[in-house]
This record gives C-alpha cells, structure tokens and sequence, in this order.
C-alpha cells in the first residue's frame, strides 16, 4: 500500500519553517530530461516516472491536483507518443520502458477521481491527437507481428501479452475510456465536455483513431465499490479467455453464484472464477498439444 501521509509530505511540510514542494522538482527534472532524451539519462527518466507515480497512487488526491495543476499532462502525452525517429539513440526496448512508465503515471492521475471538472486541467493540458497517434502506432506494431488476422488470438503469448506492441495502446485506451465514463457521469446533471490544448473533444479524437474498434473488443470492465463509489477498472481481454470461455460457462457464473449475503456471494464468485480459469486453461492445453 501507499502511506499518505508521506506522500502528503512531499508536497508541504507543515512542521517546518521553510516548506519544499518536492512534486515541482520533480515536474521541472522531468521537462528538463525530455529536452534530450538519451542512453545515459535513461535510467534516471525511469526512476523519475516511477517516483512521481509512487507519490500518486492509492489514491493522494492531494498530489494527483497537484502534479495536474503543474501541466504533467503535456510531458506524458510527449512521453508516450514518442517514436524510434524521436529518440533515435534509445534501443527499441529502451523507448518501451519509457512508454509503460509514462502511461503509468497517466493512469495513476485517475485514479479513484470521479470528478470531471477537477481533471478538466488534465485533458486541457495535453493534445489528445498525440495520445491518438500512440494508440494507432501501437495498433500497428501489434498486427505487422500478427500479420494473420484468423489466427491472431492463436499467435499471441500468454506470457508476453501484457508487454506487447499492443500495451501501451490499450493503455491509452483506458485513459479513453475512463475520461469519457467521467465525462459522461457529470454531464447528466451538466453539460460538459474534455476539450484538449487545441479544442479537440475526447470523442472526436477516438473518430480519427483507426485502432479504436480493435481495441474496443479487447479491453472489458469491472465495477469495484471503493467506499461510498463505485469505481470502473478496464482491463485487456486475456487471449487464452477469448479463445476457450464458453457462453455457457458463463452463463453458469452469474446465475449460480449463491447471492444470500454480501460474504457467501464474493466467496462463492472467487470459488467458481478459480474453477473457471482452471477449465480456460484446460482447454488452452488441448489446443497446444
């Protein structure tokens, strides 16, 4: 877990004469590393990505404001739609990692937020064509190494599935997605809509992405009660599910798990969910043998 205290602590230190807002720090190394993204600086924008989502997560609504307010949005949309030609001298692997940690971060400013309008500055602080362009290089990443659209669930790794070229693009997608349920959630009792730095809303910028109904049937939702609200987490569709769940199995899940408390129905779901992955992979290796 996340101590919040601490986090708190890096923004202002009350019992102190002199208090140090570490978080603008942070922002500033981080606009400084990405003048000149190279080898040997790397290793410390990793770290650096991997601190200021450690300061955000669990969430520190108080540190999510904050790095918002300082315009973290526009550095992570530069972050993850950077190219090979951007940073020429960062190995394939290198610039994936520079990716994943950036989406990260990203992901962690919404977390646990319900409010529209506080994460309006997110979405205004960055261009979301940028975000577009990183969803559809990922898109096609992904299907110039699965070039065989019949077999293209069969050809991916289980292993390797969540670290794909396909990753980050479904990252961005859930970003998406979750900035359009808040849109959504605040807009049935106002009218409001995300607009980027350049005017552009979330719907439109999903219009001009050619990856959106690919990524669409691949990425599904849960609903999690965090408190008094009920929170949306997306996920990847694993392979090995789209391949061997059954309609009938389930169809079995939800209509037999036992509802008769709040305790006996999540026992009885997580009893028949380990029933069901164990069947999933039953049948994953008699496709493999």
């Amino acid at each position: 877990g996340h101590f919040e205290d601490l986090q708190d602590y890096m923004r202002a230190q009350d019992d102190n004469q002199v208090s140090v807002n570490v978080l603008e720090s942070l922002v500033a190394l981080l606009d400084t590393l990405m003048e000149q993204i190279v080898p040997r600086t790397h290793a410390l924008l990793l770290q650096l990505l991997a601190t200021i989502a450690e300061l955000i997560q669990g969430p520190c609504r108080g540190n999510q404001e904050a790095f918002i307010t300082l315009g973290i949005g526009d550095a992570l949309a530069a972050l993850i739609s950077l190219s090979a030609s951007d940073a020429k001298d960062l190995s394939k692997e290198q610039l994936g990692e520079v990716h994943d940690g950036a989406v990260v971060v990203l992901l962690s400013l919404l977390e646990g937020r319900s409010d529209a309008p506080q994460l309006s500055p997110l979405v205004s602080s960055m261009s979301l064509t940028l975000l577009i362009e990183a969803m559809d290089r990922s898109y096609d990443e992904y299907m110039a190494e699965h070039d065989d659209l019949i077999n293209l669930v069969d050809s991916v790794d289980p292993k390797k599935e969540l670290t794909d070229e396909l990753a980050v693009g479904v990252q961005v997608f859930i970003f998406f997605k979750t900035c359009l349920d808040m849109q959504l959630l605040f807009s049935s009792t106002d009218d409001f809509e995300f607009t980027d730095r350049d005017g552009l809303t979330l719907k439109q910028a999903l219009r001009e992405s050619r990856s959106y109904k690919f990524l669409n049937k691949r990425v599904a939702m849960i609903e999690i009660a965090r408190g008094s609200n009920v929170e949306r987490v997306y996920f990847r569709i694993p392979a090995v599910s789209e391949k061997n769940l059954r309609e009938d199995s389930k169809d079995q899940l939800i209509k037999r798990v036992n509802r008769e408390n709040d305790t006996t129905r999540l026992l009885d779901f997580f009893e028949r969910c380990a029933k069901l992955i164990l069947e999933l992979e039953y049948y994953e290796n008699l496709r493999s043998t």
